[in-house]
């Protein structure tokens, strides 16, 4: 059995890529709306007759980690985190997935949500994506990606890492050319690299 429970949080995002499933420009949440989310989150959470059915649970945008909280979202964020963390402590949970696209200057909120975890931080994945063309619409915000996945990287080593790519004829040229090595990036950042299914068309 492999099973996961994958939660939509809010669509709001710091980006517009145009190959994302929600559009390049989603509907933006407002606070009431997030708290509604978070609330129904958390009622799926403690449901456990529905969630024995499911091995795994991740949470995904729009962009989670740029957003600043209201103190009621962050108290509701982190009581749905309690109780995940609880189910992992107990292997009701095997691992807690979370979708991120790292551009965004303050990272307090994601090293929190690391932080906690603990002891569990082997059993946490981080997912991104590294579209050079698409996501990084300046050299500044590919540093960016870069420097906070290698923060990542030395500052929580037991937390996996998944880099993904969205297939283009773009991607397909710098890997031809010697431009991008899908290997030397796992080696350098200690991630797993995949090839997103998706085909965008440059």
């Amino acid at each position: 059995k492999n099973v996961l429970l994958q939660y939509n949080l809010w669509l709001n995002c710091n980006q517009h890529c145009a190959f994302c499933y929600q559009g390049s420009n989603p509907r933006r949440f407002s606070e009431e709306e997030k708290t509604k989310s978070l609330r129904r989150f958390l009622s799926i959470l403690k449901d456990d007759d529905f969630m024995s059915s499911y091995d795994d649970v991740a949470i995904i945008g729009g962009e989670i980690f740029d957003n600043k909280f209201t103190d009621e979202n962050e108290r509701l964020y982190f009581e749905c985190l309690s109780i995940i963390r609880d189910k992992m402590e107990h292997n009701k949970l095997r691992s807690f997935n979370m979708n991120t696209n790292l551009l965004y200057e303050d990272t307090s909120m994601l090293t929190k949500t690391l932080d906690f975890f603990g002891d569990l931080q082997n059993r946490l994945h981080v997912v991104t994506s590294y579209d050079v063309k698409y996501r990084f619409h300046t050299e500044n915000s590919r540093l960016l990606f870069l420097s906070n996945l290698n923060k990542i990287d030395k500052e929580y080593p037991k937390v996996n890492k998944t880099v993904q790519s969205v297939v283009s004829s773009f991607f397909i040229d710098d890997v031809l050319n010697g431009r991008f090595d899908m290997n030397q990036f796992e080696q350098k950042y200690h991630c797993e690299y995949n090839l997103n299914n998706v085909i965008h068309s440059d």
